[in-house]
Parts: structure tokens; C-alpha cells; sequence
């Protein structure tokens, strides 16, 4: 959701301004409004499974410097991530997409390869593997393949079940996004043990029925 990014966004720049990645002292000197010099929704620094959302500012300083800050923290303690990874937050699209299962007409498709690991430990270096789907042989033509590891169409599915399903609907979505519209501010996340158990339960019973 464009709005929910947007809020998002515009109130954690503030909050790092006033507040600093420590939460007590701010480590910018200006109270003007930084600047977004970068955003990195998975930074890999500390490794692909624990990667982390990071938000580069920049402040001018006198004599036209200007001070440079980076805020990161991993993805399962990131609010906006939280309710993205939750499904919470995609567009209403994304919960019935047409383009699956090879259906958007592209010659090749190209992801992040989730459960490589399992799959091929020998390359997996924890720093991320792309894949790449190919859905017409002269696409790839003028590739070199030796940089490439060959793998069957199901070894991908197994890992990226998104490639041949939608992202399903949470039931609180419409609830969230009521708050979000009504606050005009990005409502944190915090789903209590019953709404998780319900969404799990659901999603099991969605896959097991191939829906």
C-alpha cells in the first residue's frame, strides 16, 4: 500500500530526527527535516536469513558538509516489515494476482530462491541466490549459463509457493487499513495469539486445498 508506506516513512524520519537510534539522543544537529539518501528493505550485511531494513539520512551541515546517518534493524523487529511479511499491507491485487504460474506472458521471471538451502546447501553463501524462471528458451540466448545452476521447476515451487498462488487475504486487513485511513498514521502491527492461530490454521487448510 503506497499510503501506508508513505506514513510509515515520513513518521520514522521524524522519530529517528527527534529521537535517535538509541531512542534517548538524537544524532542528527539540525532540527530541520533530513534528507533519504537510501532505503534498503534487505540489507545483507549480517547475512540474507537476518537481514535487516536500513534507512540512510543526511543532514547539511556548515560549509556545505553533511552528516550521514544510518539506521538499521533487523526485519522481524521492523514495524513496516512486520506488516508487510504478514501480507497485511499489498496492494488488494496481490491477493488475486493473474500473473502466476508463468500466466503475465514474460519470457523469464526473476525472484529471490527462498529454500535454496535445503535444496543446494554447496551454493548457498547466505547472502542471497536469484531465480530465474524461464519460460521461452530464446530468452536466455545470449546468457552465459555456466553461471547458472540448473534446477527443476518444482525445487523452486517448494520454497516460493507465490510463484502459483496469491498472497492470502488477512481477515483483519480492512480493520487495519480503517484504523490506518482513520488515524492518518501507520498503526503498528500486533497481532494477539488467537488472531495468529486463526491466520495460521487458515493458511494450512487455503494450501492443503489448493486454493
Amino acid at each position: 500500500s503506497p499510503k501506508v508506506w508513505r506514513l510509515y516513512l515520513k513518521e520514522e524520519v521524524e522519530r529517528i530526527a527527534r529521537q535517535g537510534d538509541d531512542g534517548k539522543n538524537t544524532v542528527l544537529s539540525s532540527k530541520v527535516m533530513p534528507n533519504i539518501k537510501g532505503i534498503n528493505f534487505r540489507d545483507k550485511s549480517s547475512g540474507w536469513k537476518k537481514y535487516s531494513f536500513a534507512l540512510q539520512l543526511t543532514e547539511a551541515l556548515a560549509e556545505g558538509e553533511q552528516n550521514s546517518v544510518l539506521h538499521t534493524n533487523r526485519f522481524y523487529e521492523n514495524p513496516f516489515m512486520q506488516a508487510f511479511l504478514s501480507d497485511l499491507i499489498l496492494r488488494p491485487s496481490c491477493y488475486m494476482c493473474t500473473a502466476k504460474s508463468g500466466k503475465s506472458g514474460s519470457d523469464i521471471t526473476i525472484g529471490d530462491f527462498w529454500g535454496i538451502e535445503h535444496i543446494k546447501p554447496e551454493i548457498d553463501d547466505d547472502k542471497g541466490l536469484s531465480l530465474v524462471m524461464v519460460h521461452n528458451d530464446s530468452s536466455i540466448s545470449n546468457i552465459d549459463l555456466s553461471l547458472m545452476v540448473e534446477l527443476m521447476f518444482q525445487d523452486a515451487l517448494n520454497g516460493n509457493p507465490s510463484i502459483a498462488k496469491s498472497a492470502i487475504r488477512p481477515l483483519y486487513r480492512g480493520l487495519y487499513m480503517y484504523k490506518t485511513t482513520r488515524k492518518n498514521s501507520f498503526v503498528i502491527y500486533k497481532p494477539n495469539a488467537f488472531i495468529k492461530i486463526i491466520e495460521r490454521n487458515r493458511r494450512i487448510l487455503k494450501n492443503r486445498l489448493g486454493l
